[in-house]
């Protein structure tokens, strides 16, 4: 093992949360004031579904020993129902004193690679209707840790990370990390105990060739990174899919012009959703 890997390693080992919106904080924390359980429950999901640092946390937790599932709950809405508000809360509480992101550039940057991780979460969920696998809400999760490797990177060195340049990312983490951020998620998510094909999307999402195990699930996450830089290519993938690999790795999983079609459209129904979690000020909301 390089002294690079074993220094990332050490580092992965010593995190306890990654970086999340303070937001989401405010927004759990406002929940307790809903009279209403089952809309607070709604509301809840909502929240978590909508950032990846949180939804970590909450999916580690669930699959931890204590609750005897280990390695098989990849559904938010099971693990709220598992945990309980009361858990929740205390975890949200525990994540706003843990987090290290305070500066406004940090934050900025962060909201950026939150908000990609949870476009693709969208996209994945459109394709398992085509390709079911995966339940829609187990692909979203798939969807939205594939990239948590790039957030934990991000909270180890934050300088170091940023200077990467998209083009050539694998290569460049090797070089600084002595690990790619597809390595480093599958790494923290097994340690997490999560299931393995969520791992698997996480370790193999820019690279699904020869996946002996799960590969439908990562030629899915895969094809919903390429798509998304197709239709945005200011957003932060760092999908370098050339178009004729992609037009194979559509037509193994079934999707040609109409089934594109149909994602898009699903993807575009809930772009104003997804906006009203990602373009927030970071003060606590109105109550």
């Amino acid at each position: 093992m390089s002294s690079l890997l074993l220094q990332t390693k050490l580092a992965i080992d010593d995190l306890k949360s990654l970086p999340f919106y303070r937001t989401s904080y405010y927004g759990i924390i406002s929940i307790f004031l809903i009279s209403d359980r089952e809309k607070s429950l709604t509301r809840l999901y909502d929240i978590i579904s909508a950032d990846s640092g949180l939804a970590e946390r909450i999916l580690r937790v669930a699959n931890s020993p204590h609750y005897g599932l280990s390695g098989r709950i990849a559904d938010i809405k099971y693990a709220i129902l598992l945990l309980g508000l009361d858990e929740i809360k205390s975890l949200a509480y525990a994540m706003m004193t843990e987090s290290i992101f305070s500066n406004e550039q940090n934050l900025l940057d962060i909201k950026k690679l939150l908000a990609h991780n949870q476009k693709v979460a969208f996209i994945t969920s459109a394709i398992s209707d085509i390709v079911p696998v995966l339940t829609p809400n187990e692909a979203y999760v798939g969807g939205l840790l594939h990239d948590i490797g790039r957030l934990i990177f991000c909270k180890i060195d934050y300088e170091k990370y940023k200077s990467i340049p998209i083009d050539n990312m694998l290569q460049f983490e090797t070089e600084h990390f002595g690990c790619t951020h597809e390595e480093v998620a599958a790494y923290y998510l097994k340690d997490a105990h999560l299931p393995p094909e969520i791992i698997e999307m996480a370790r193999r999402h820019h690279y699904p060739y020869g996946v002996e195990h799960h590969r439908l699930e990562t030629v899915m996450i895969t094809v919903a990174e390429a798509i998304l830089r197709q239709i945005e290519p200011d957003d932060w993938s760092d999908s370098f899919l050339a178009e004729s690999d992609l037009a194979l790795l559509k037509s193994e999983i079934a999707i040609g012009e109409r089934e594109t079609e149909y994602i898009l459209s699903k993807y575009e129904n809930i772009t104003e959703r997804y906006k009203s979690y990602f373009l927030v000020t970071e003060k606590p909301p109105s109550i």
